[in-house]
């Protein structure tokens, strides 16, 4: 019930988006107007994923990349997005291997909501869906033990961002799976500069 609730959010801020685009093709709002606004926004760091199960407790460190689109920007300090922040762990060395693929829905305030917007602080937080998949070996005594978990339902995410010598993001998140599996995760990242779409 709550994971369709969430999946309702994302398809109806997807909708949004998709009538916001058509509106400013077809004249319906201008492209001055900052409510028809949509543009992509993109960021690059690490994250430290922990995930919790009755048989295992697996943390890892994965890079990430989180590409997200501005659907609807109602001023120059607040906008609903759509993202999608990749997270890929591996090393052969450890025998880890990690990639966790959320799409969440957000609003964000402040720094980096939005192409025009010069603060210095700012903050998102949103709800989605998560899908995170983790496999491991290690050697012991015994011989090598290997295993895996892999986590799936309803996402949460909230942070931070600030501005000073370069843009940072700086969040947490996690993934609450239906059959009690967690998984909690940290990231930071440098935010990159906007591309307009209109």
């Amino acid at each position: 019930m709550l994971k369709s609730k969430f999946k309702a959010i994302i398809y109806i801020i997807i909708v949004g988006c998709l009538f916001s685009s058509h509106s400013v093709k077809a004249g319906i709002v201008s492209k001055g107007e900052k409510a028809s606004k949509i543009s992509y926004m993109h960021s690059l760091g690490a994250s430290y994923m922990v995930g919790i199960s009755e048989s295992s407790f697996i943390g890892m460190a994965a890079a990430t990349y989180h590409a997200r689109l501005n659907c609807l920007v109602s001023s120059e300090s607040v906008s609903f997005s759509i993202g999608v922040p990749l997270s890929i762990a591996a090393s052969t060395e450890r025998g880890e291997l990690a990639i966790e693929i959320p799409i969440v829905a957000n609003i964000n305030f402040g720094h980096f909501s939005t192409k025009d917007n010069s603060s210095n602080f700012g903050g998102y937080l949103g709800a989605g869906y998560g899908f995170n998949s983790m496999t491991y070996s290690s050697s012991t005594s015994f011989g090598v033990f290997s295993g895996g978990e892999q986590f799936s339902g309803t996402y949460f995410d909230l942070g931070v961002r600030y501005s000073g010598a370069r843009s940072f993001t700086l969040g947490g998140y996690s993934i609450l799976s239906g059959d009690g599996n967690k998984l909690f995760g940290i990231r930071l990242l440098v935010n990159f500069g906007v591309v307009n779409t209109n």
